[in-house]
């Protein structure tokens, strides 16, 4: 802060101590923005791998009919064991 006061006599050297300090807030916050960017999308990628994973396992046949199924091999099942 005291590179902008009068203790430098020259106001071209202000000038540019002035822009070096906005490039360097700049890359900063384009650092941290990229930091947060990259963890969200690791996340969403994650998250995308998992679903689709869980949708995989999934039968085709409607709910309706996987659970009469299901059921219906149970019963069969134990019609055998007797």
């Amino acid at each position: 802060m005291i590179l902008f006061t009068p203790f430098v006599p020259e106001i071209n050297t202000r000038l540019e101590v002035g822009y070096f300090c906005c490039a360097v807030e700049v890359i900063a916050l384009v650092t941290n923005i990229l930091a947060i960017s990259s963890s969200l999308v690791r996340e969403l990628i994650f998250r995308s791998k998992e679903w689709f994973a869980k949708t995989a396992k999934k039968e085709t046949r409607p709910r309706h009919l996987r659970s009469r199924a299901k059921g219906m091999a149970m019963r069969n099942r134990r019609n055998r064991e007797r």
